[in-house]
């Protein structure tokens, strides 16, 4: 699947979450000094209060991104009217010091990967204050390090995370509420949480074992506890990113199977010293979480006779699925989020998560929900392969749980730019049309907005088609709209043409006009959502869209974008990673750096969307 990050809070959350942690750390250390040589006692009631200080100091700086954007945006409706787009080569100005400050903390944090590690700086510095400061309870004030006692504290420890890590795992939890984090990202301090533990997990098992091997086996509990371990160990082994990106249909059951053994060995082997209350919570939690997905799947789908309202499938071309369902989703959806789509004629215990292509439109209750899938192996090429055998659209029974996700907002930015690669277009689609009708209405400060798709064919560009042109005829007037499709590897026969590479102007109605003929070059249908136009090289055309050869410049486009935008820039990206990679290399560069803060420049939010597991 595709995760989708929530960078506009959580960006700031996550490094005040990295300070207070820190600073909790070190205050630890400090009374650990002080007590004179005495075991600290219930080191695992410590270690809550510095998570429930970094939840905190998250959640505040969640709440604070949340006033900053409505407050931008009420200042900017009654502002009137704004200065133009315009460079900008100012003096360092002391004044715009915290927004520089921003500006390397996001650098940092988010933009600079750790080499042969595929890891983000943010990453790696959360796994290391959270492994750190187990260490720090683990071994501080041992007695000197006696084996006994970290051997059992370990065991403690260990045991009273077990409900942190099953909750950084579920898909409905509070911790999304409170730090606007969405469950993709939380599931990576998931992995990480549990890896530390694993290393409790061992120095536990193997200090009981050095003591008194012939113990770990004289009762049930004791045994278990040593299933435990060995369960935990090949848990955390089969889902290291090689494993579980090849395998993921292998990972994902075989994960759920055993987290569920793991969890009643670890259950026996605690309630032997009556630690049993670290463990029950995390049936609790997974409990709910699935009674609210349940709940879910009773709301959108008809488990009675799901066949009647199936999705249609249709293959847009070689390797790409159209997935439509018409399905009534209480409150909607934003764009960005996506759905877990399950079809039980194809895989009756697989539920695959997808980004939705479309935003909710229309008075009716129930409405229109539409994927764009790529076929590449496990489900989706089982799912090509359906299609195939039906010869053509067909239909299929499939329940929805959703809407998931905590795409951040990006009403309270002046300049809003779109990069996509391949099917990464249905996040910045959908982002886009949901962003020109908050404009429309009066709810977002955009002026200027780029959206770039990057294409292996311009046959692809049917994919989206009916949407491109709805984004096209809604943009309100005083909004500065370029729309840019890059073509990677068009084959010799199918040439961009001049005519798809014009450029549309626009009447006052803002309905698309041909530089020929307006009523015959593009046709619009409003109620059926269809564009009609001619398609002589195996693609619609559609005046208003550049339609370019090669890969894009994402250099260029970003910095003439953000050095004459004079208010705040967003990013949004959705693509393989040599997009994304480019992407936070250019926004690394001197054009975004602190030191161009401080001479005026804007601060820039980057909001990716990967294809990664």
């Amino acid at each position: 699947m595709s995760s989708v990050h929530r960078h506009a809070s959580a960006s700031a959350s996550v490094s005040g979450a990295v300070s207070a942690s820190a600073v909790a750390v070190s205050a630890t250390a400090t009374a650990a000094a002080k007590t004179g040589g005495r075991v600290l006692p219930y080191p695992p009631k410590h270690i809550w209060y510095f998570l429930s200080c970094t939840i905190a100091v998250a959640t505040f700086i969640n709440l604070a991104s949340v006033a900053w954007a409505f407050h931008r945006r009420r200042v900017l409706r009654r502002g009137g009217e704004r200065p133009p787009f315009r460079p900008r080569n100012g003096k360092v100005s002391l004044r715009r010091l915290p927004n520089a400050v921003l500006t390397a903390s996001r650098i940092f944090s988010f933009r600079w990967r750790i080499p042969h590690v595929n890891m983000y700086v943010i990453e790696a510095l959360l796994t290391a204050i959270y492994l750190l400061a187990t260490l720090l309870w683990e071994f501080v004030n041992s007695n000197n390090l006696s084996i006994k006692t970290y051997a059992n504290r370990a065991g403690y420890i260990a045991a009273s995370q077990f409900p942190l890590i099953v909750c950084l795992a579920t898909k409905n939890n509070a911790l999304q509420v409170l730090t606007g984090i969405s469950h993709e990202k939380l599931n990576l301090m998931h992995r990480a949480v549990s890896r530390a533990m694993l290393l409790m997990v061992w120095i536990h098992w193997w200090s009981r074992t050095y003591i008194n091997s012939n113990s770990l086996t004289t009762t049930t509990w004791r045994s278990m506890g040593t299933v435990a371990g060995v369960i935990h160990t090949v848990m955390t082994l089969i889902s290291i990113a090689p494993i579980r990106k090849r395998f993921y249909e292998f990972f994902f059951i075989t994960h759920i199977t055993l987290v569920f053994t793991f969890l009643v060995a670890a259950y026996l082997h605690v309630s032997g010293p009556n630690f049993g209350f670290y463990i029950w919570p995390c049936f609790l939690i997974w409990g709910l979480d699935r009674l609210c997905r349940w709940a879910r799947y009773a709301i959108l789908s008809n488990f009675q006779a799901p066949n009647k309202s199936p999705a249609n499938l249709e293959l847009v071309n070689d390797d790409t699925i159209r997935v439509t369902v018409r399905r009534w989703v209480p409150f909607g959806w934003r764009a960005g989020q996506h759905f877990f789509l399950a079809f039980p004629t194809l895989g009756p215990i697989e539920s695959h998560p997808f980004t939705i292509a479309n935003i909710p439109e229309g008075e009716q209750k129930v409405k229109e929900i539409v994927w764009i899938i790529r076929a590449r192996g496990g489900f989706t090429k089982r799912l090509k392969e359906h299609i195939l055998e039906k010869k053509g659209a067909c239909k299929a029974p499939v329940f929805l749980d959703g809407p998931y996700g905590a795409p951040p907002d990006i009403t309270p930015f002046d300049t809003c730019i779109f990069f996509a690669g391949g099917s990464g277009v249905t996040y910045t689609m959908a982002r886009l049309r949901e962003l020109l009708n908050d404009a429309t209405a009066g709810r977002a400060c955009v002026r200027r907005i780029v959206w770039v798709w990057a294409v292996r064919h311009p046959s692809h560009i049917n994919w989206i088609s009916s949407e491109l042109v709805k984004a096209l005829t809604s943009a309100p007037a005083g909004i500065e709209l370029s729309c840019t499709v890059y073509v990677t590897s068009s084959p010799p026969s199918t040439p961009v043409s001049e005519s798809a590479a014009q450029t549309l102007a626009y009447g006052e109605s803002g309905i698309p006009k041909s530089s020929q003929d307006p009523e015959k070059d593009v046709e619009y249908d409003e109620k059926q959502s269809t564009v009609a136009s001619h398609s002589n090289e195996g693609y619609t055309h559609i005046k208003g869209v550049e339609l370019l050869p090669g890969r894009p410049d994402v250099r260029k486009i970003l910095e003439e974008s953000i050095t004459t935008s004079d208010g705040p820039v967003s990013v949004d990206v959705s693509g393989p990673t040599p997009l994304v990679s480019s992407i936070r290399l250019a926004l690394s560069s001197d054009f975004a750096s602190p030191m161009a803060v401080l001479r005026g420049a804007p601060t820039v939010q980057l909001n990716v969307e990967d294809f990664t597991m």
